[in-house]
């Protein structure tokens, strides 16, 4: 288990932080203790990029792409699929305009919320 007094890295919360965004049958770390708040957070985010992930594949696009297309550094946009930083919501705003309905999929998208 790796420590979790330096800075929160979502993979290891996982009993294998190798598998986080990777493996659906990934599972937390055992000792959650009183953090259930970062250990759901870091849950959250191998889901999401499970489904970004599965996502690409079903659209034949590449991380390099989705770099381009969200305005993500390529090194960046990988240190979060793999779960060593934390996902911001304009990270996930970014990931869900260029691959529409990856994250977001039950809200509406932004056109047709906004009144001129």
């Amino acid at each position: 288990m790796t420590d979790r007094s330096s800075p929160f890295r979502p993979k290891d919360w996982l009993a294998n932080p190798f598998s986080f965004g990777r493996s659906a049958s990934a599972t937390l770390e055992q000792s959650v203790g009183n953090d259930f708040a970062s250990a759901r957070t870091a849950w959250l985010q191998h889901c999401l990029c499970l489904r970004i992930r599965r996502q690409l594949q079903d659209h034949g696009m590449t991380l390099k792409q989705l770099s381009v297309d969200t305005g993500i550094e390529y090194q960046y946009l990988t240190k979060l699929l793999r779960g060593d930083l934390t996902m911001q919501l304009h990270h996930l705003a970014a990931i869900d305009s260029a691959l529409p309905g990856a994250v977001f999929d039950q809200i509406p998208s932004l056109k047709q919320d906004v009144n001129p």
